[in-house]
């Protein structure tokens, strides 16, 4: 669980516009620096917030447009990962490489569907984007846990040495 704690004056802002801010990320507290607040965050939370003791979202005036979530996808692949993968040692760690191919897939899916959807819906619509004669080439790898998922109907993901891959599974009806 992840979480932000902001004042309504902070609501539909970049970090980069607002002063620090407590926040909760990795089983820790952290008082007063910055965390994942981004244009995504807003949208998300303008097109599917939740209130819970708190005003109804519509009333926050959230001010973020289609054209912020492209210019924040430029800046994760061309910024970001371009940054991250000069740092080599950080993909043997098994979260680094899950992280990383889901982050992937969800971005493809962003961009391709104008509309921002789970990392694990998005690396199944990254399955699916594969024509059917190259899925067995192209083994997407997403995390390195020594388990089997099932992931409902669809796909098995299981370990392949250091890598893991993603299976479709065809099913008789």
């Amino acid at each position: 669980m992840e979480g932000m704690y902001l004042t309504k004056n902070k609501v539909g802002k970049p970090n980069s516009e607002i002063e620090p801010y407590l926040y909760f990320c990795d089983e820790k507290f952290n008082s007063y620096g910055y965390y994942d607040i981004n244009y995504v965050t807003w949208w998300t939370l303008k097109y599917n917030g939740i209130p819970i003791n708190s005003p109804n979202v519509s009333s926050l005036n959230i001010n973020v447009q289609w054209n912020n979530i492209v210019e924040t996808m430029n800046y994760n692949l061309n910024s970001y990962w371009k940054k991250k993968l000069c740092e080599k040692n950080i993909f043997l760690s098994d979260e680094w490489i899950e992280f990383a191919v889901l982050t992937l897939c969800r971005i493809l899916y962003t961009l391709d569907n104008k509309s921002i959807a789970t990392k694990i819906e998005s690396a199944k619509y990254t399955i699916m984007s594969i024509p059917d004669d190259q899925r067995s080439k192209h083994r997407l790898p997403i995390e390195s846990l020594n388990k089997t998922y099932i992931i409902p109907e669809f796909f098995k993901i299981k370990v392949l040495g250091s890598i893991v891959g993603i299976e479709h599974i065809v099913t008789k009806e």
